[in-house]
């Protein structure tokens, strides 16, 4: 099972360098044409366009990673490309279909008290609340919203500060933590509490462990 993904993993990287090369190919093929006044046939334009229709659908359908919007926090400082490596290291992590935009948004302890009162029956502040609208996130497209994640500025900075990670890797912590959740982990019982710590600390070591050494 592990082989099959790695491969997928693979085919994905391959088929989106070629995707990009592609394009290339075709706006410099394009302007050296113009510029040595080549006669461009019908048949060109044809086959150019067959090759980015089939690597555009390929690339769609074995492409397995969330994309994400951030609404910008007044307090937390991060690192979009750690954000990003972050969602790349799950996609490969966790062997379940991950398509679909996600929405990262930052309150503060009046709101997020309010929402963990609405959908959780839990009247305080809780550092992060994650909603997942799907079950099965394979036949969304980009623009779909496959779940939010709600953090607590407060909680990060105070958490940062008691745990010692710090405010932005108490963020990082904080957004493993809660995509997991999305992708159908739990720590409601002990069994489960175990699975998902372990998935997060093996996450957590090869993004930020290892780039130590």
């Amino acid at each position: 099972m592990m082989i099959i993904k790695d491969l997928i993993k693979i085919s994905d990287s391959i088929l989106y360098i070629i995707w990009k090369l592609s394009k290339l190919f075709f706006i410099f093929s394009f302007i050296y044409a113009i510029k040595r006044k080549i006669p461009l046939g019908k048949e060109y334009f044809f086959l150019i366009f067959l090759i980015f229709l089939v690597l555009y659908v390929c690339y769609i359908f074995i492409k397995s990673m969330f994309v994400f919007e951030i609404f910008p926090a007044q307090n937390i400082m991060f690192c979009l490309e750690t954000v990003q490596t972050v969602f790349h290291e799950i996609s490969k992590s966790i062997p379940i279909v991950q398509k679909g935009r996600v929405n990262i948004v930052f309150v503060d302890g009046e709101a997020i008290q309010q929402l963990n009162a609405t959908y959780r029956n839990k009247d305080k502040v809780t550092d992060v609340l994650s909603f997942h609208y799907y079950d099965d996130f394979s036949g969304l497209w980009e623009e779909d919203i496959a779940g939010e994640i709600v953090l607590c500025e407060e909680c990060i900075i105070f958490q940062g500060k008691e745990y010692g990670l710090g405010t932005e890797f108490e963020f990082y912590k904080l957004l493993i933590h809660s995509l997991l959740h999305l992708l159908g982990f739990d720590h409601e019982e002990d069994e489960d509490f175990i699975q998902m710590q372990e998935q997060e600390e093996k996450i957590w070591t090869k993004i930020f462990v290892k780039n130590e050494k």
